[in-house]
């Protein structure tokens, strides 16, 4: 639908809003569709339900955008339950796939179909993988670590079934999973993960891509948080400085963006820790700009700013009066 591309088309150019607009009127006009003409084929099969899940989805991640976890969260669950009910080879989809193909292909019980191979269910089990993968980005964002691990777990077999293990779709899981493990304190799982996709994605995208970009940040604070000493932090502030530069290049200036925020408060606290202080309030101004714009003065990450920008000029001004 043209709703579902425009949506997407402003959420890479983080206009959020817009984007939740369209996915609103994708909503509508699939429903207008089922009035008008519910004999359509289309809306006989699984098509209509599969539809939904695509949409609830993207809602989904849009609402996560938004700050709005919960319902973030409830959308990508009922996203993920029309999917497990109708893929995996288990639905009503591979039933109806199966009935038609029977007559078609005559030596059908021998083929590989037979074992789930067929197109429509790789496509229905590659959304499904999708859909974990964005549920567990839900679930950390609402401080569920153990349950995001499990979705990630999940999504990590069904797309390196689907995509392969060098996958860019597996090194997403990857990267996400392994800010889970960073949050539950298990830093070396999350830089062999981040490191894993980094690698992947350098290899498909290049060195200056905004996908390698947001490895390099993830890596940037995981060294920052293993505690490496002065060699350490000096990696992590290059891997920082290096994502945050891609990232604003590839940004409109005017416009705020939550990537560049997140490598603004990152930057911010590696550069604390090397005793850069000036730079570093500048980081966490920068910063709290962006979530101010996108997330509103009551969101977490723009208090999280504040209270580092704000710990960090007292310290600067009790520091040069000799207190």
């Amino acid at each position: 639908m043209a709703h579902t591309g425009l949506s997407r088309a402003h959420l890479i150019c983080e206009q959020v809003d817009k984007a939740k607009e369209n996915i609103i009127a994708a909503l509508e006009a699939l429903d207008l569709g089922w009035i008008r003409d519910p004999k359509d084929v289309f809306w006989k099969s699984e098509g209509r339900p599969l539809a939904l899940a695509d949409l609830r989805e993207n809602l989904g991640i849009i609402q996560r955008r938004l700050g709005n976890n919960r319902a973030a969260k409830n959308a990508l669950v009922s996203s993920l339950c029309t999917r497990y009910a109708r893929g995996g080879g288990t639905g009503e989809i591979w039933k109806d796939v199966s009935e038609k193909l029977s007559p078609l292909i005559p030596d059908y019980q021998t083929k590989d179909f037979k074992k789930g191979m067929l197109p429509g269910i790789s496509w229905v089990r590659a959304g499904l993988g999708r859909t974990c993968n964005n549920l567990g980005v839900a679930l950390a964002k609402l401080n569920r670590p153990m349950a995001a691990g499990h979705a990630f777990e999940a999504a990590y077999g069904i797309m390196a079934l689907i995509h392969g293990a060098g996958s860019p779709e597996v090194a997403t899981v990857l990267l996400n999973w392994a800010v889970v493990l960073e949050k539950r304190g298990a830093l070396r799982g999350s830089i062999e993960g981040v490191l894993t996709s980094l690698t992947a994605r350098r290899r498909l995208y290049g060195d200056r891509s905004i996908l390698v970009s947001e490895a390099k940040n993830n890596l940037g604070i995981n060294l920052w948080k293993l505690g490496a000493g002065d060699t350490g932090l000096k990696a992590a502030e290059k891997e920082l400085v290096d994502a945050l530069f891609v990232k604003t290049q590839s940004h409109d200036e005017n416009l705020p963006s939550i990537l560049i925020a997140n490598s603004s408060t990152n930057l911010g606290l590696v550069r604390t820790s090397l005793g850069k202080y000036e730079e570093a309030v500048a980081n966490f101004e920068k910063a709290s700009g962006h979530y101010k714009l996108l997330l509103g003065n009551e969101s977490t990450e723009i208090g999280d700013v504040w209270t580092c920008s704000n710990s960090l000029r007292n310290f600067i001004f009790c520091s040069c009066f000799g207190y």
